[in-house]
């Protein structure tokens, strides 16, 4: 009763939220060690900022929004598989673009769907005879696309969505529709934080007190800018509670062949899908601290608290942290949504806004948020 009431509060508050910023002491790294690492910042900006420079100086490219594309090439109407139409941009036939290619075989959750049980009610030999032959598809898949598409990989999807996701020239996407054991190819949507603030109250104590639950054994999933797992305030009460202990999160880990990082027992996991590595700290493009800012109504725990204090957090940071992208990519977001559900999250948050509110029902974030909706 008390954890599925303080669901609803953490969707309410994260919807209307009156949340100040967290708070951070300055502190310059000693001179005598003139290289910054970001472990050694608490948390300097203009330092910072420069971390996120020089780590993407190499690769760095001029930032181009889908606003610009549009501008540039138009729009057109494009058939949905239910017959539809909506408008979709239109993009230059030798454009790079990235994509999610969905496979037709079920994916581990659509599989324990057709079985009727869930996730967690299948056996071990289940989940790993499923995965395994996912695992060797997409392998096949990926060996042919990469032989006649030059396509660069990025993501796999075995958890809510059984597909890949990877970089792919406009004029391929058709001809990959057609590859034996390809259900459908979509461009990734570009999407950008949303930063609504309001001045609504959920009077979470009254739960805390009523119910004597704080959140303890639940975890949440952030999928957003970051979570800074260094913060005062990013703490458990009682580790002896958690739902993820290290233990836990390897076995999971080792269960999936998901990348993960085990950061403290308030953030167990996390990974940086946008830059591929286990750098989860926000120091990208805005440095808005957004996803700290979620983080910390949902599950602050100290001067200031959150609405479920006890529970953990999954960091899913899906914004680069590259100086000159400020957007996310609907295939990191997918891959953020599959590791989250893989290391049983029992909550999602997405504060995320596409351009306009433009959405299609039949883009992999959506079939993936709907798996888990009928999972539910």
């Amino acid at each position: 009763m008390g954890k599925r009431f303080l669901v609803f509060l953490i969707a309410f508050t994260l919807v209307f939220s009156a949340f100040s910023s967290f708070g951070y002491s300055q502190q310059m790294p000693s001179s005598d060690n003139p290289k910054l690492t970001l472990d050694s910042l608490k948390i300097d900006y203009n330092l910072v900022k420069q971390i996120a420079k020089d780590n993407f100086k190499e690769t760095a490219k001029p930032y181009q929004s889908k606003s610009k594309v549009v501008k540039q090439f138009g729009e057109e109407m494009q058939n949905l598989r239910d017959g539809s139409k909506q408008e979709i941009e239109k993009y230059n036939p030798d454009e790079t673009v990235r994509v999610i290619v969905e496979l037709e075989k079920d994916s581990l959750a659509s599989f324990a769907l057709k079985s009727n049980k869930t996730l967690k009610t299948l056996t071990q030999n289940e989940k790993t005879t499923v995965l395994n032959k996912i695992t060797q598809e997409q392998t096949q898949l990926k060996s042919v696309l990469s032989k006649n598409f030059n396509f660069k990989p990025r993501h796999t999807y075995k958890t809510v969505l059984n597909g890949i996701s990877g970089e792919v020239k406009v004029k391929d996407i058709e001809k990959i529709k057609t590859l034996p054991g390809v259900k459908d190819v979509r461009i990734a949507n570009e999407y950008f934080l949303d930063m609504t603030t309001a001045i609504y109250s959920t009077n979470a104590p009254t739960v805390w007190n009523d119910l004597g639950y704080k959140g303890e054994g639940m975890v949440v999933a952030i999928i957003d800018t970051g979570i800074d797992y260094r913060h005062q305030d990013m703490k458990i009460t009682d580790p002896t509670k958690v739902k993820l202990t290290k233990e836990k999160v390897e076995e999971i880990a080792k269960e999936t062949g998901k990348p993960y990082k085990y950061f403290t027992d308030k953030v167990p996991v996390g990974w940086n899908w946008a830059d591929n590595n286990d750098q989860i700290i926000d120091i990208g493009a805005t440095q808005s601290m957004h996803g700290q800012h979620v983080a910390g109504i949902v599950a602050a725990n100290g001067n200031i608290k959150g609405v479920a204090p006890e529970a953990q957090l999954i960091a899913e940071k899906v914004f680069s942290n590259n100086p000159n992208f400020a957007s996310a990519f609907s295939d990191d977001i997918v891959a953020g949504i599959d590791h989250a559900v893989a290391f049983g999250a029992d909550v999602i948050n997405m504060s995320l806004g596409s351009t306009a509110g433009f959405v299609r029902p039949d883009d992999p974030e959506h079939l993936a948020i709907k798996m888990l909706l009928t999972m539910a």
